[in-house]
């Protein structure tokens, strides 16, 4: 749709992720989606939290900071100097990681897990983290501020992610690069391969513009707002449930 030219569109819909299940996460949930042609990630961060203002009363104590500062300050390591073997050491000391898993693991899978496991637990409040690692673009553009970053972020309330959102990334050549890359990384992992989505790559070709999008977790955002911590308890029809 953005590259037909469409902008500032939405859609609420139904996502699945298959693996995950508890209180806060669920096979099929639902999503609100976002997109504002000429948007970078910062000013679809301040939309973001007009809309959290709006449904959580009282509104929580809220912080914006880059993921370098909050990886640096809660563990001490930078998250892009650190080597990936000083990573899984951490890992293994702080986390629990089995030594083989960690030796197996990239980069980013690293990072990943050190801060799900030391530093997500610790954001009391509503947090806008900012500015992930390189290895963590998925969709996002990279650039440059003080370092080199992935131009994305992700909202935290209390310790559980409520949205993501990007910079999407415009050049059709490095995502086809990221897709390669990934190809390459599930064939060390020994994961299936899986065909390049030839119609996002022609989208982007056709051109998408400056445009920034957001996914925000719709369920998680109506328990909060209620205070319940438990999605079953605003859904209708939970998944996997018995009838």
């Amino acid at each position: 749709l953005l590259a037909a030219g469409i902008t500032d569109i939405y859609q609420l819909c139904k996502a699945f992720r298959v693996g995950e299940d508890g209180r806060q996460h669920l096979v099929e949930f639902s999503m609100l989606e976002w997109y504002r042609q000429g948007f970078d990630h910062h000013t679809l961060m301040a939309e973001v939290e007009a809309l959290f203002d709006l449904v959580l009363k009282p509104e929580p104590r809220k912080k914006r900071v880059s993921y370098a500062e909050l990886f640096t300050t809660t563990l001490g390591v930078d998250p892009d100097s650190t080597s990936r073997r000083v990573l899984g050491e951490i890992a293994i000391e702080r986390c629990g990681v089995a030594p083989d898993v960690a030796k197996l693991a990239s980069r980013s899978d690293l990072l990943d897990i050190l801060f799900s496991f030391d530093v997500q637990p610790n954001l009391d409040g509503l947090w806008f983290v900012f500015d992930y690692p390189p290895c963590q673009s998925a969709l996002a553009r990279v650039g440059r501020t003080t370092r080199v970053v992935a131009h994305r972020f992700e909202v935290f309330l209390n310790g559980i992610e409520m949205a993501n959102g990007y910079f999407e990334l415009g050049d059709v050549n490095q995502q086809r690069q990221r897709m390669q890359a990934d190809l390459s990384e599930r064939k060390r992992l020994g994961l299936p391969q899986v065909p390049p989505d030839e119609y996002l790559l022609a989208a982007l070709d056709a051109g998408i513009g400056d445009v920034a999008g957001v996914a925000v977790g719709l369920d998680r955002l109506i328990a909060a707002s209620l205070g319940l911590d438990d999605l079953r308890d605003v859904l209708t029809f939970v998944p996997g449930a018995q009838r």
